[in-house]
């Protein structure tokens, strides 16, 4: 299933396709300028510095945009998630397509392209 749509990265991203496997988010922080950065890259887009530091980042964001591709061989939503940290990371729609502004959570990949699923909220009575 995942195979049908991957992101390229480099060969230094190991640690974000470790996170991704696991279910987590681990991206580039750079020393210079503090900025955390999607896709991962070996200088900061931001400032060009080279001080990186991976940084565990909360799984979770909110549906910035939302796209379905249809005419593929399987059918699959794409989404943007909007994290915190001020990135947009483009994510693999597993399950139910979200709306624009849905809570989102990371799921555990075998491939480079992060999936994620909707976030419901229990509601407590």
């Amino acid at each position: 299933m995942d195979e049908d749509f991957q992101i390229l990265l480099p060969e230094t991203a190991g640690p974000y396709r470790e996170a991704i496997a696991q279910g987590r988010l681990v991206l580039p922080r750079c020393g210079d300028c503090g900025r955390v950065h999607f896709y991962p890259r070996m200088i900061c887009p931001h400032c060009h510095g080279a001080d990186l530091r991976w940084t565990e980042l909360p799984p979770e964001g909110e549906a910035y945009a939302v796209t379905t591709y249809r005419r593929s061989p399987t059918p699959h939503a794409l989404a943007y998630l909007a994290h915190a940290e001020g990135v947009l990371i483009l994510t693999r729609i597993i399950g139910e397509t979200p709306n624009i502004g849905d809570r989102l959570t990371l799921v555990a990949s075998s491939s480079s392209t992060p999936c994620a699923r909707v976030k419901r909220q229990i509601e407590v009575s």
